[in-house]
């Protein structure tokens, strides 16, 4: 695995976490992780696609 894509899943993960923290602060429930999951897969998939443009 690439390092930018280990990158992109760190930081997609944080960033949908946050995220879905803040929009969902007053309803707990499980549906953060599971955005911050998708967003992990999104940052991966981005961190591939970093990773094929610029390796040349």
């Amino acid at each position: 695995m690439p390092l930018s894509a280990l990158a992109g899943i760190m930081a997609g993960f944080l960033l949908a976490y946050l995220i879905a923290e803040m929009a969902l602060y007053l309803r707990p429930h499980p549906l953060h992780w599971l955005v911050a999951a998708i967003g992990g897969g999104i940052g991966y998939a981005g961190g591939l696609a970093w990773d094929f443009w610029y390796s040349g």
